[in-house]
């Protein structure tokens, strides 16, 4: 089971959605893009990056998943909190990011 915590960020056409969930063993960033961009996803707590899931990579227009199996950087299981996912895509000139908190148990 999951709950989505937040989904912030201001609605435009380069990312238009983000949303994460989590179960006891993964969590699922989900994000769509309305045209093709270099996008960058990492995993925050407190402000703090935990880890990069993914940097620069390029994207075509479409919706994309992005799994997470909850370890840091270092490999270690993160603790239970909430977390925050940030997806940063640019296209164009132009980057937009959005955000989307989850409670990993």
């Amino acid at each position: 089971a999951f709950r989505v915590i937040a989904d912030t960020g201001t609605a435009a056409a380069l990312l238009s959605s983000a949303s994460a969930s989590s179960t006891t063993s993964s969590a699922a960033i989900r994000y769509t893009v309305g045209e093709s961009a270099t996008t960058s996803v990492r995993i925050l707590q407190n402000g703090r990056p935990v880890v990069n899931l993914t940097a620069n990579r390029s994207d075509v227009a479409g919706s994309k998943l992005v799994s997470w199996n909850l370890r840091d950087t270092n490999g270690r299981r993160v603790r239970p909190g909430v977390f925050v996912a940030e997806i940063r895509a640019t296209a164009n000139g132009k980057t937009e990011t959005k955000t989307a908190s989850f409670l990993v148990r």
